[in-house]
Parts: C-alpha cells; structure tokens; sequence
C-alpha cells in the first residue's frame, strides 16, 4: 500500500533537517497499519560516526523500530537529511536499506535534501527504491494555506466533514483524512434536492478515498421543515439548520465538530445558511485558513483528487426563483433535465424552474454547440419530455447564484 505523507509531516521533515546545524537528521514515520496514512514522525539521535555524511539509529532506537513494525501503528518509512546535498537515493542509502538485492526493512525511504525533499519505495520489476514523490522546500502562499489547514484539522482531534461529493467538500475531506486518519468521519445528507448522480458519486469518493463505515449516508427531510417548500430568501439558512441537526448525534457520539467546505468565496454572495451553521458550532476551517476557490481546485489537483476540475453544483432548490413552491416533482423535472444535457455533452449546467419555462444556463463557451444541427432538437426534446412547455437560453450564460440578482441590492448586502 503506498502511503500519503501530509503537508504537516512534510514541514516538520524539512524543519528538523534545518535545526539539525550540519548533521544527517533521521529518524521513521509510523501510521495505522493497513491505511495510507502517516500521523506521527519519530525522531531518533543520529548514532554515527560522522553524522555530516552517515546515519545510524542506536541499538534502543533500532529495537523499537524493529519492534514497531508489528504493533498497530507500525514504522511506514525511515527518513535521514542530506545536508550538503540534493535528495537523491544514494549508493550509501541503497547499501543501508537492501541485502542481496531485497530490502531490509518494508518500509520506504524519504531523503530530505538543501531545497527538496523526495520519497522512494521499493519496486519489484526495477529490484529497487524508486523515486514516488518530489516536494520543494520553497513553500507557496497556497502551501501555507493547506499547512494551516492541515493544522487545524489536527488540532481538532477528530472530526466529521460535512460530505456532498463537491470539489469543496472533497477536498476538506481528503485533507482531514491525511490529517487524522481513522478520526475523520463524514456525513452526507441524502434528499430529493440533492441530484440523484451526486449522490451515487459522493457514495464512489468516498470509498476511493477509505472511509468504509465511517460513511455516513442519512436521509434529509428538507422539505417537512416548515416553510421550506415556500422557498424563502433565508431557505439556505433552514436547509443549513436540518444538515447541522442531522449531523449532530453522529458528531456528539464521537465528541467531534461538524466542519463543513464553505470557502471565502462564498462570504460575498447571498449564503443565509453560513450564518446558520455558524449558530450550530459548525467549523469552517476552509475559511479560516483564507483558501479560495480557485486555490482549493489547484490543491486538489496536487493531491490526485479526481474532483478538482468538477464543474460547480449546488442544492437542486436553488433553481427555483425564490416565492416558487419546491416539490419532488418539480425537483424531479430539473434533475433530469440537467442529467439530459450532461448526456450530452455539456459540463456547467443549470434549469433554472420558471413555471413552463426551463432557462437553460450554461458555460459561455458552450452557448454555440446549443444550437448545433441535432443537439438543438435533442435539448428541446428534453425539455419537453419533462413537462417544459419552453426551452429558453440565458445568454448571459452560467453564474452560479443567478436568482439572488433578483433580490434587492439591501436584502442582497445584509446576507
């Protein structure tokens, strides 16, 4: 299984290297066994000779290495500093780790060299340690925000992640679990406003990410909170209410906080719901760490999440002009009219519900092949099979939150 070093652990390799003051630092990371996850670095007194161009654990180290490797949370990878040097897996380095031909030990390697670090594991087809990852010391604005994020999550202790299968989400939920391991849950309310696909793929994420039981799938009742299915102005703030309620006894039972993926971002738009959580104890750790949307899609992409380029999604309730009553079948009609024009091809989509009329909202980019021989007539048909008297194009194209433009500028600024 190869494991995942997080941000945090990172910066603590490259912090002891530097105060090691010209020596080889070294020492061994450990996590549960059978998970990805590294949660602790041990640091071990470098034994050798001459510590400028050697390491070596001594004889009470090497015993409990040796003797972790058969616990829970055994040793998943030595580390040792080049400090006059690149990271580079040297032929000192391949002579420690291997005995005819094999390694000594099943673990990997990691050298941290003056300006990177680099991580090796060992391959059977090339019958050596071979290179998996690269990380350089230089640390971007973004990496501090991840490091920090990666902070918080660990100070929390444990914690459950609000879980819609969104890029937001999705990344706050494979930071926490690089952070916390098996004390990260997440919980992900099922409805009819929620689109039928993401809930398959919500349920797919997160087992490609190893939560397993620690999954949560309930069920919502949005529309039985009263007023809801009138679609206020503050209807995110009740939607927001009857998520944190629904989240709390799985939260209280692990004595952990509900941090959901809110971003700075969505400070400056109409988001009654933010407020709402924030009156519930919900964390926003996203927020706090000051991550933007744009940043959290280019981290995602670093961390191999398969949702960082996912088009924007949203609770199918905001598809209705606010006044309009929410049904089942209304939010029935939008959902598969949405799914109609992924199955063909478009990506950023959005039926706004205006009675007999779906307004179509999609990337400005796409507004040409609307109108293309055969997809035109596809779209129409569509629309029309799903109780839509009329097909009509916003020209304008997507924007996510298009219906607050019809609120008054004040009610639009005191949210």
């Amino acid at each position: 299984m190869r494991i995942t070093v997080p941000p945090a652990v990172r910066a603590e390799l490259f912090s002891r290297a530097a105060k090691a003051d010209g020596a080889e630092c070294c020492g061994y990371l450990v996590g549960p066994r059978d998970s990805d996850h590294i949660d602790a670095l041990v640091a071990v007194a470098n034994a050798a000779v001459d510590r400028a161009t050697r390491f070596a654990f001594g004889d009470a180290d090497l015993l409990a290495f040796v003797r972790s490797l058969d616990s829970d949370r055994p040793a998943r990878a030595i580390y040792h500093s080049h400090p006059n040097g690149r990271a580079y897996f040297s032929a000192t380095d391949r002579a420690i780790a291997t005995a005819g031909n094999q390694p000594i030990y099943p673990v990997d390697h990691i050298v941290i060299g003056r300006d990177d670090a680099a991580h090796f594991a060992w391959s059977d087809v090339a019958r050596d340690y071979v290179e998996i990852a690269r990380w350089h010391a230089t640390v971007s604005p973004m990496s501090e925000k991840l490091d920090a994020l990666s902070a918080a999550l660990t100070d929390y202790g444990r914690v459950v992640v609000a879980f819609s299968g969104g890029v937001d989400s999705a990344f706050l939920l494979k930071v926490a679990i690089d952070a916390l391991g098996d004390r990260c849950h997440a919980i992900t309310a099922v409805s009819p406003t929620m689109a039928r696909s993401e809930i398959d793929d919500a349920r797919a994420l997160a087992a490609e990410l190893g939560l397993g039981d620690r999954h949560h799938v309930v069920e919502s009742h949005e529309l039985e909170v009263p007023g809801f299915a009138d679609n206020p102005v503050h209807r995110c703030a009740l939607c927001k209410t009857e998520l944190m309620d629904i989240a709390a006894p799985v939260a209280a039972r692990l004595d952990a906080p509900i941090a959901l993926g809110t971003n700075v971002d969505d400070l400056g738009d109409v988001r009654p719901g933010i407020a709402a959580a924030r009156d519930r104890g919900a964390r926003m750790p996203m927020v706090d760490a000051q991550l933007t949307k744009l940043e959290i899609r280019a981290l995602s992409q670093q961390l191999g999440l398969r949702t960082w380029d996912k088009p924007q999604l949203a609770c199918l309730s905001s598809r209705f002009p606010y006044g309009t009553q929410i049904t089942p079948d209304r939010l029935r009609r939008v959902d598969g009219f949405e799914d109609a024009l992924r199955a063909l091809g478009f990506r950023q989509v959005r039926v706004r519900f205006h009675d007999a009329i779906a307004r179509l909202e999609l990337d400005v980019a796409e507004l040409a092949r609307l109108v293309e021989p055969g997809v035109r007539e596809a779209v129409v048909a569509a629309g029309k099979k799903l109780g839509f008297t009329y097909v009509a194009v916003d020209l304008a194209g997507f924007r996510s939150g298009s219906l607050n433009e019809l609120l008054p500028l004040g009610v639009r600024k005191s949210s």
